[in-house]
């Protein structure tokens, strides 16, 4: 027997020992068949804790040996050592602007990796030797064919890229996921109090919870580079790769955390206006505020709309509240009523913002085509409404056959996320997040 199955089934015989030393009762035969209970989960508990002992003994001469192993090996032959000097990387002199990076040394060291370990440079890949860049394997010597897990720094640039430059799933709660499935906890009741009076017994409750599990799905990217682009700047190399794989990446998760269906042409996400698990649904229909009849389209929208919705959104949301809504909306909705109403939001530098929230602009978002039955607004506290992971493994390969007649080299970009609304409410109450619909015409 295992140790952890003999550490998880001792924790379960424990928690029922303890479940039934609090059975109190009248009747002689629950006493009895208590005790009966009890009597066999103690000869079980010493069962388990002579299974302990010989697990730790076994361990405990497994230990003795490798020091025994370690002893002998100590006194080998000393093997000769080759020395090797780690070279310093030089200051990098780079004259343009960096966009996606820190500072022009870590684009440096990027483009080094691309080019050494994704493209074949023998040249940068001996520099990446040098200053210890490495690849993380992928097994095999498939590092040599065009193929590697991007090291820790380039991984790092293009994970906060994407999480960074995007516009909706930046505001759900973010997860790292270090496998392809997280069970993330989820808040769903806490204690309850009541007053009583002097002297009297105080009741006890406890907080319940529930799992919202994330799974990543597979999203591809390919990108054909020309050959001039690769001989001359490793700099430039890597902005491109960053700045391309990152900017279609944020377009597809954006896109399915917005309207996604849960079908694999969304990576499983079910988006947040979807009409069968969003909160269009029938069952959150309670985060919903409709329009006024009449106000069927964007620019038709009142003021008064916009305050219900807020009226709407449950105290708790309040603090961390932001709208989201497409940039048409932004401008001839929002801005449009604040300058009827002679507030300006135009100042240089604030960002965007309607009576006194910040709003997000995501182009996912229904715009100008917008119509009765469509939300164009969301607004509330998206962290208590949604989840968002992200693996932390970025894989990169390279093709430079596939277009041999054009003079360009293929690089492929994989990456692992998904994102799963876990409250939009219910049927009679908002959630965190409520939703403004355009009602029907006149």
């Amino acid at each position: 027997m295992k140790l952890d199955q003999i550490k998880a089934e001792s924790r379960e015989v424990a928690d029922k020992i303890d479940n039934l030393r609090a059975v109190e009762s009248d009747d002689a035969a629950v006493i009895e068949q208590r005790d009966a209970d009890l009597a066999g989960l103690m000869a079980r508990a010493e069962e388990l804790e002579a299974a302990a002992e010989k697990a730790a003994s076994v361990a405990e001469a497994r230990a003795k040996l490798d020091a025994i192993v370690n002893r002998c090996s100590a006194l080998e032959a000393p093997r000769a050592v080759e020395a090797r000097e780690v070279a310093k990387p030089r200051a990098i002199q780079y004259g343009g602007r960096i966009r996606h990076f820190h500072d022009a040394e870590q684009a440096y060291r990027c483009g080094q990796f691309i080019a050494g370990y994704v493209l074949g440079d023998a040249s940068a890949r001996e520099w990446c030797e040098r200053n210890d860049v490495y690849t993380r394997a992928m097994g095999g010597s498939s590092a040599t064919k065009g193929g590697a897990f991007v090291d820790d720094v380039l991984s790092q640039t293009l994970i906060r890229n994407v999480e960074e430059k995007n516009e909706v799933y930046n505001e759900m709660q973010r997860f790292p996921m270090t496998s392809d499935t997280l069970l993330v906890p989820k808040r769903t009741g806490g204690f309850t109090g009541s007053w009583i009076a002097e002297n009297a017994e105080i009741s006890t409750s406890d907080a319940t919870a529930s799992q919202v599990q994330l799974v990543a799905g597979k999203y591809a990217v390919g990108v054909k580079v020309a050959n001039e682009l690769l001989a001359d700047s490793v700099i430039d190399l890597s902005q491109m790769v960053v700045q391309e794989f990152t900017t279609a990446y944020t377009a597809a998760l954006t896109e399915a955390v917005v309207n996604g269906d849960g079908s694999s042409s969304y990576g499983g996400i079910t988006g947040i206006l979807d009409g069968v698990g969003g909160i269009l649904a029938s069952g959150s229909a309670g985060s919903i505020h409709t329009t006024d009849v009449g106000n069927n389209l964007p620019t038709e929208v009142t003021v008064d709309d916009f305050t219900a919705l807020l009226a709407m959104t449950p105290r708790y949301a309040l603090d961390n509240a932001k709208f989201i809504c497409s940039p048409y909306v932004y401008h001839q909705v929002m801005q449009r009523l604040d300058l009827a109403q002679g507030v300006s939001s135009l100042q240089t530098g604030a960002g965007a913002s309607f009576l006194g929230y910040e709003v997000v602009l995501s182009q996912a978002m229904p715009g100008s085509s917008a119509g009765a039955g469509d939300c164009i607004a969301l607004f509330g506290d998206f962290s208590r409404a949604g989840a968002f992971g992200i693996r932390r493994d970025f894989e990169i390969r390279s093709s430079a056959d596939r277009y041999v007649e054009y003079d360009q080299t293929a690089l492929f970009g994989t990456l692992r996320a998904t994102a799963v609304w876990h409250d939009l409410g219910s049927a009679s109450a908002a959630g965190p997040v409520v939703g403004l619909e355009l009602g029907a015409a006149s």
